[in-house]
């Protein structure tokens, strides 16, 4: 039997078999990747935080420029089957921001209802009593960060983006936590 020499159809086909493996592999490892995140992220998506109640108060101590008392209340819900530590949410109204309102360890509460803490901040403004409700919404920055069960910092805004955070950021996070415990008790 004499040999032959592969002609332009074997060459086409070996290559056409090899493409395909190499896009069904590919194919495979980002089925897998997307997979994982979305594993990864299950109790992070499970987790809430939202302004509760929002009320505006005229403070007419100054006749020169118009102040306004906003009083908020944010409440934070954790619907998951594990507890979320380092809990913070930081709310900023056209760019200013009393300090983060700390909800340190959040337990699951599908049946119990939300947790809530209450705040209040002061600002200077130039805007009527009747547009201001539109003005501050439209201009509130709202950030809730926390630590799931698998000690995984997750970060979340208004516009419900949430986002993994690195882990040295949440090793800070456990670090103010613990340092935060002894102070409360001293």
């Amino acid at each position: 039997m004499s040999e032959q020499a592969p002609n332009i159809t074997d060459w086409i086909g070996s290559i056409g078999t090899a493409a395909a493996f190499l896009v069904a592999a590919i194919s495979f490892a980002y089925d897998r990747f997307r997979r994982r995140l979305e594993a990864e992220s299950a109790q992070a998506r499970l987790c809430d935080a939202w302004i509760s109640e929002f009320q505006i108060v005229p403070d007419n101590s100054n006749a020169q420029k118009p102040r306004f008392d906003i009083q908020y209340e944010v409440s934070v819900s954790n619907v998951s089957n594990f507890s979320i530590r380092g809990t913070t949410v930081i709310v900023q109204f056209l760019g200013h921001a009393p300090e983060p309102m700390y909800f340190g360890v959040v337990p699951p509460n599908g049946s119990r209802g939300p947790t809530t803490r209450a705040r209040s901040i002061k600002l200077d403004m130039d805007f009527s009593m009747a547009e201001l409700p539109d003005v501050l919404k439209a201009m509130a920055n709202f950030t809730f960060e926390f630590t799931d069960a698998s000690r995984k910092f997750w970060h979340r805004t208004n516009n419900d983006d949430l986002e993994h955070l690195a882990r040295a950021m949440a090793e800070e996070v456990a670090r103010n936590e613990d340092f935060d415990a002894s102070e409360a008790a001293t």
